[in-house]
């Protein structure tokens, strides 16, 4: 697991648009954040990966110039000028998307992404692991560095 954040440049752009679009697996949320309209983290990037290590995969975007790429890709789909996307590994869980705002620190970010839905996935993945184990069941794949791997 990574302590660090993932950051999303030109070569690996596709990672996090297969995300967005829902072509990839993945088996723990992914969590996007995007740059503030003036190229900045809208949060402490690395003290939030270091937090949702284990739990979350970080993927950061490396400047705004990847804007206009990433939209395209994602039919205006993705996170900007601040935002902040959860994504979670089942599409019953669907996607939650935090506008930017002056956060009061990470804290107050965390708080709003685990509220709820957080929890309730945590349990249902623990319940299905432990009804499923040794069945088969569809490919996960997992962050390592820039990719996936399956």
């Amino acid at each position: 697991m990574l302590r660090k954040p993932i950051f999303i440049k030109a070569d690996n752009v596709d990672l996090l648009t297969d995300v967005i679009n829902g072509t990839s697996r993945y088996r723990l949320p992914v969590v996007y954040i995007s740059k503030t309209y003036y190229g900045e983290d809208p949060v402490d990037i690395w003290k939030l990966s270091g937090r949702l290590k284990g739990v979350a995969h970080v993927l950061v975007e490396e400047g705004t110039w990847l804007n206009e790429r990433i939209r395209r890709q994602c039919d205006n789909k993705n996170e900007f000028n601040g935002a902040i996307g959860v994504y979670f590994p089942n599409s019953a869980y669907g996607h939650k998307k935090y506008l930017y705002r002056a956060y009061d620190g990470i804290d107050a970010v965390l708080s709003e992404i685990s509220a709820n839905k957080w929890a309730d996935f945590t349990k249902k993945s623990t319940f299905y692991r432990k009804n499923h184990a040794g069945k088969k069941c569809s490919p996960s794949m997992v962050f390592y560095g820039s990719g996936f791997v399956p």
